[in-house]
């Protein structure tokens, strides 16, 4: 954070960390939430000020894995990517007229589908690859045959491998979705390593 907020009076918020095991860092958590929340305010008061909101969305997203157990609106209880909110916006904007359905990689969360019937792929470079389905998530490297299988809710840490639960079938499922993953990504990778755009200022 910058040292002038560092240096700064905050709000008392001791009753949320003191006695705790890791006291310090949640400290440094809720301070650095507290900045967050109020230079992002400025950041909204100033484009309201200027009209930019009224025509603008403004999408916040995180990339925690956590959160919260409480929600205001909808809550999507089913594997979702950032690569979805394009699509979801020109949905709900009706871009273009009748509104806005796409058969590639992401798709609008306004069209509801059933549970567990739709993958996503991730790329986290400190934990690998990984597929996600429902609430499973599959870790993978690039090119070696390492895989674990965990709940994403219920095990965020990783603890447990539920591969060696899996029957045969549902294993080679898995697989088959992990080498999708690897093909798009070197689709992607080889795309832009060809054309050299990687590092454009242009692109």
């Amino acid at each position: 954070m910058p040292k002038w907020y560092a240096e700064s009076k905050k709000p008392d918020t001791s009753a949320l960390y003191k006695g705790q095991k890791f006291a310090d860092n949640i400290k440094n958590y809720l301070e650095i939430r507290y900045f967050t929340d109020m230079e992002f305010g400025k950041f909204m008061d100033r484009m309201a000020e200027t009209g930019i909101l009224n025509d603008t969305i403004v999408v916040i997203s995180g990339d925690h894995g956590q959160g919260p157990d409480s929600a205001v609106g909808i809550v999507m209880d089913d594997a979702t990517e950032q690569y979805d909110i394009l699509n979801t916006l020109a949905d709900i904007t009706g871009v273009p007229e009748g509104g806005f359905e796409q058969d590639g990689v992401g798709r609008s969360l306004k069209r509801k589908i059933k549970f567990g019937e739709r993958i996503v792929y991730s790329n986290n470079p400190t934990r690998k690859m990984s597929v996600v389905h429902g609430h499973d998530r599959l870790r993978f490297a690039k090119s070696t045959e390492y895989m674990l299988l965990h709940n994403a809710d219920t095990d965020h840490d990783m603890n447990i491998d539920l591969l060696p639960s899996l029957s045969e079938a549902e294993r080679e499922e898995w697989i088959r979705w992990r080498d999708a993953r690897r093909r798009i990504n070197d689709y992607y990778t080889k795309r832009w390593e060809a054309k050299n755009r990687l590092l454009a200022t242009g692109c």
